[in-house]
């Protein structure tokens, strides 16, 4: 399938055309299922697929409880803003020099009818490092 499943039936397209301009083969698919895997609350499969940075800030900001779960809440919190998403397109995948990352770029529709650019920075490991 193209289409990554979100909760209440809404799908993040994937590119039609193969990712242009990544340096990391694979790291297109670590973002996308990255994101997937927060759409779907599954907070330790983002979690897994992150760097040891985000998962030591999780573990830190979790202060005993779990990590994964405060990457989640962190996720829809901080970077969206308190607001979930219905929809996503993910709009392709390049090597950015300054940070020595993959950025994948993913619009997201907003359940209070805005549009979010999500941008996922993907490490030479292939994990999330970043995202804004």
């Amino acid at each position: 399938s193209s289409l990554g499943d979100l909760p209440g039936g809404a799908q993040v397209a994937e590119p039609t055309a193969p990712a242009a301009g990544n340096a990391f083969a694979g790291s297109d698919e670590v973002a996308l299922t990255w994101v997937d895997a927060l759409a779907d609350g599954d907070w330790q499969t983002a979690y897994d697929l992150s760097c040891a940075e985000v998962q030591d800030a999780a573990t830190t900001a979790a202060a005993g409880g779990d990590p994964a779960y405060e990457l989640g809440r962190y996720f829809y919190e901080q970077t969206l803003g308190g607001v979930g998403f219905t929809e996503g397109t993910f709009d392709g995948i390049q090597f950015d020099e300054t940070t020595g990352t993959d950025i994948g770029a993913f619009t997201l529709a907003l359940e209070n009818g805005e549009t979010f650019t999500l941008l996922v920075y993907v490490q030479p490991d292939l994990t999330v490092c970043d995202f804004i």
